[in-house]
């Protein structure tokens, strides 16, 4: 028996009972190499040591030390407990059966107080209650304390009861709560409780509006926030789930760009600006430096220029809820024409020349004959 610490250390008191004269490694891995526990468990040592002795988890205690001391130096109840559903539809009966064990040398177990999440008693200090009624859909947890002279023991499940609903219960979901204008959303019908037998969705702000489908699909081409509908129906009943808000169809941004037919005219040549946005734009507004006219709301306008120069060009393109500018910098280059000139001689006619609008090419043929 250990009656007391050495080296002030109960576990090294305890390690020196199983044998050991020196430690190894730590006492607590001293204690369990004298038992054989070789390795530790989930990298604890105190873990390996409960396994050895049994204990698998620390609900109850929530800690290894607590439920290794409970099963190997304490007398208190070690606390366990079934029962006969653990997953039941609303309104049934569920009987628990006390499993609760003492350790040796322990004294018999007197009192149990059972507390039974959303139940009805929801407490009882029968060792093993019966016909408890579970009347609401959820998942409840189920406690056990048991006690003796030497103390209480306790065990607590999570969710150990699991209680289904019979009537429908509308749910659903959508692949796209924030679809662009224009996009697809794939709505799925998550119903329980019982087997659907038909749908009614209502699809504000969307193509179509509505469905009979179980799992729909709708196009949402204006942006906006839009609510979800639908109703279920069962072989008893129906029921109705609407989703405020569930929907926030955005806008398509605008992304203003352009292109022109020539960017190297010669003065006094037109060009034709060519609007290549993105986003569905509604709306143009160009500025052309050294161009006539120097401003255009037309989608693709003609601008003539007649002065030489390096121009820039800018365009604002939008619709309502977006806008964008592209600036073209020293986009058109305008040259001046230049005149005719002799550029060879041909044996033949006698003269070869380069054309230019701007010379009158008759009076330049005879000048050059004569």
């Amino acid at each position: 028996v250990v009656t007391e610490p050495v080296y002030g250390s109960w576990l090294a008191a305890y390690a020196t009972y199983l044998g050991a004269t020196e430690p190894k490694g730590t006492w607590l891995q001293t204690i369990c190499d004298e038992l054989g526990v070789t390795e530790p468990v989930n990298g604890s040592w105190v873990q390996a040591l409960a396994n050895y002795y049994g204990v698998t988890d620390t609900i109850g205690y929530g800690n290894w030390w607590l439920a290794l001391a409970d099963a190997t130096f304490a007398t208190v109840p070690q606390v366990d407990f079934t029962a006969n559903f653990t997953t039941i539809s609303e309104g049934n009966l569920v009987d628990f059966t006390d499993l609760s064990t003492v350790p040796s040398g322990g004294s018999p177990i007197t009192a149990w107080l059972w507390t039974l999440e959303g139940a009805e008693p929801a407490t009882s200090t029968l060792q093993n209650p019966t016909n408890v009624l579970y009347e609401i859909p959820g998942n409840y947890s189920v406690t056990l304390e048991a006690t003796n002279a030497d103390g209480t023991g306790i065990k607590s499940v999570p969710g150990y009861i699991t209680v289904t609903n019979d009537s429908i219960i509308a749910e659903f979901s959508a692949d796209n709560l924030t679809p662009f204008e224009g996009g697809t959303v794939n709505f799925a019908d998550e119903s329980y409780g019982d087997t659907p037998t038909a749908w009614e969705w209502t699809f504000p702000g969307a193509t179509p509006s509505s469905s009979t489908d179980q799992n729909p699909t709708v196009v949402y081409n204006t942006p906006g926030v839009y609510d979800v509908t639908l109703k279920v129906y069962d072989e008893s009943g129906s029921d109705t789930l609407t989703k405020v808000g569930y929907i926030d169809c955005q806008i398509v941004p605008v992304v203003a760009n352009f292109t022109v037919s020539d960017t190297t005219p010669n003065v006094g040549d037109t060009v034709n600006f060519t609007d290549l946005s993105t986003g569905d734009p509604t709306a143009w507004g160009w500025e052309f430096s050294g161009g006539t006219p120097d401003v255009s709301a037309a989608q693709n306008p003609s601008i003539t220029y007649d002065t030489a120069g390096t121009y820039s060009v800018v365009l604002t393109a939008s619709k309502p809820g977006s806008s964008d500018v592209e600036n073209k910098v020293d986009y058109i280059t305008v040259s001046e024409e230049q005149p005719y000139v002799i550029n060879s001689w041909n044996l033949t006619t006698g003269y070869n020349i380069l054309e230019s609008s701007e010379i009158d090419t008759e009076k330049t043929l005879m000048l050059l004959r004569l």
